[in-house]
């Protein structure tokens, strides 16, 4: 039978996970070299009969992941990222690199019902390779890519991600829906 709690090692100590704690999981497959070609519709590898009918990864380089933690700087806020992400998966959305989603999710939400069922999304990468083609010493604050949050939202979230529960994470979830709202408006695109 299962430990009711399972133990992950890391640079800062032992990090302990309790089972019953855990209400939503998403399957990864961290590589190290990109495999963008390959894995920024995983669907298409359950059209190609390569995979079955099982839940599809999400396919993610390390360096990528790397960006996308950085940018996205919570557990709850990646969390929301992965959730919009892997739902494209069922629609025949392509991108060019993961970190495209990424800046489509900066910019709104990854929020593709307004679009064509069908389309190629449009490069996103310049403003991550503004800020980390630099040497880390020589990259610019304000040239980081980040979230349209302001700072009551960023701090919501970070007391609702030290919490670190489900609730916790829907209620992020519900942050950022309405930061990205907000976006659209500003942006004068309609919100679905």
């Amino acid at each position: 039978m299962s430990s009711p709690k399972v133990a992950f090692g890391s640079t800062s100590g032992v990090i302990e996970v309790e089972r019953g704690s855990v209400s939503r999981t998403f399957m990864v497959a961290a590589t190290i070299d990109s495999l963008s070609a390959f894995v920024t519709r995983a669907a298409s590898l359950r059209e190609s009969r390569v995979v079955g009918d099982q839940e599809l990864p999400w396919s993610v380089c390390e360096l990528d992941l790397v960006v996308i933690a950085d940018v996205l700087g919570s557990a709850g806020v990646l969390v929301h990222y992965v959730d919009r992400r892997m739902a494209l998966e069922e629609n025949t959305v392509e991108a060019n690199d993961e970190l495209d989603w990424l800046g489509r999710y900066l910019d709104d939400g990854l929020d593709l019902r307004s679009d064509a069922i069908s389309t190629q999304l449009m490069t996103h990468t310049t403003l991550f390779d503004k800020y980390y083609m630099r040497e880390p010493a020589d990259r610019p604050p304000e040239l980081k890519p980040s979230l349209p949050l302001t700072s009551d939202e960023v701090n919501q979230i970070s007391h609702l991600d030290n919490e670190a529960t489900q609730h916790a994470w829907q209620a992020i979830g519900a942050v950022l829906d309405s930061a990205f709202d907000r976006r659209r408006q500003q942006l004068g695109r309609s919100a679905n």
